[in-house]
């Protein structure tokens, strides 16, 4: 009777005998060693490259109910960014909600109405 380990290893053996046997038939053949070597090196260039993932210029409505300076302040400072373009201000989300509905702007940005006191609190502390 073999025992657990002896029958471990000759299935290792077996493993590493077909491991073995499938790496000799790709060596030999050639575009199968294109698949495995330049399908990765194409990909690698081209996500490294060619590819990125950032985002930028994302049409971006502002919602201020206030527009104090510490609001306006924040405003102008997402617009100089190369990340968001400031399509319009609204007063009200629903109004924002509408605009993005309609492929007007991708995404709304919603300042409360006592945000410069928060930022005040926020910075004194």
């Amino acid at each position: 009777m073999q025992t657990p380990v002896h029958n471990a290893k000759h299935t290792m053996k077996q493993f590493i005998s077909f491991v073995i046997k499938e790496a000799k038939h790709i060596i030999r053949d050639k575009r199968t060693m294109l698949m495995l070597f330049g399908m990765p090196t194409a990909m690698m260039l081209l996500f490294g490259f060619a590819i990125t993932n950032d985002v930028r210029n994302v049409r971006t409505i502002i919602v201020m109910s206030n527009a104090d300076y510490a609001t306006q302040e924040v405003v102008d400072r997402l617009g100089a960014s190369e990340y968001f373009t400031i399509s319009k201000m609204v007063a009200t989300p629903s109004e924002a909600e509408k605009a993005i509905q309609n492929q007007q702007a991708d995404m709304a940005i919603v300042f409360p109405h006592d945000f410069a006191s928060r930022r005040r609190a926020c910075n004194s502390l």
